[in-house]
């Protein structure tokens, strides 16, 4: 930090925060979902392939749509 010109300081430590945000892997345990693409935090995962971690994950919000379908077909 720059102490002779602390709102130099504070304006590069918000930029570089801001740059953060961008990029999830940085800040936070995240994961690319294997259904929609998005990186997502490793909270409520599922495995793609019950039983392997080798196909990746897929979030919670495309595993309950991916359960509603097979239920849907099932009936």
């Amino acid at each position: 930090m720059n102490l002779h010109n602390p709102g130099a300081a504070i304006a590069s430590y918000r930029a570089q925060t801001e740059r953060q945000k961008k990029m999830p892997g940085v800040t936070l345990a995240s994961f690319t979902c294997q259904t929609c693409g998005y990186d997502r935090k490793i909270a409520g995962r599922k495995q793609f392939v019950k039983g392997t971690t080798k196909f990746g994950y897929i979030c919670a919000e495309c595993h309950a749509r991916r359960e509603a379908r097979k239920a849907k077909e099932a009936a």
